[in-house]
């Protein structure tokens, strides 16, 4: 038995679950981060190239 050490198994649940619930939180956190500085770079890295060929006056 895994709960004889004196835990309640509930509380061993909640720990559990708290601490799955916290890395998916965290884990959605940083996704939404690197969503937005991805947004941010291609943005800026297509703005670079617009901006490349309209003074080559390519555009």
């Amino acid at each position: 038995m895994i709960f004889s050490i004196g835990i309640p198994p509930t509380r061993v649940r909640e720990v559990v679950e708290s601490y799955i619930y916290g890395s998916c939180s965290v884990n959605l956190n940083l996704l939404r981060h690197l969503l937005f500085y991805m947004g941010d770079i291609l943005r800026y890295k297509a703005t670079h190239v617009v901006l490349t060929f309209w003074s080559k006056g390519l555009v």
